[in-house]
């Protein structure tokens, strides 16, 4: 049984760059969300700018995906929840 829209709608994960300029927040009510620190452009190359933007982003759909699989695992068990990934590969 995968998890459900209603399961997942309670989730919020967020996650930051090192530098902690660069934020993500991803629910399922308001999508994925980055922002960036007032004023921390400034700071920033394109080049650690597109790194700092990537870790952030990078963490919270980890986040999103590691509470998703704590609501399948609570729901299917450990070895259901392992079922499930095998069965999608």
């Amino acid at each position: 049984m995968p998890v459900s829209s209603a399961e997942l709608s309670i989730v919020t994960a967020r996650a930051q760059s090192r530098d902690k300029t660069v934020r993500a927040t991803l629910s399922q009510a308001a999508g994925l969300r980055v922002r960036l620190k007032p004023g921390s452009l400034d700071g920033h190359t394109p080049d650690s700018l597109a790194r700092a933007v990537s870790a952030a982003v990078t963490g919270v759909l980890a986040g999103y995906r590691r509470a998703g699989d704590r609501i399948a695992a609570r729901e299917l068990g450990a070895g259901g929840l392992e079922g499930l990934r095998d069965s999608a590969t």
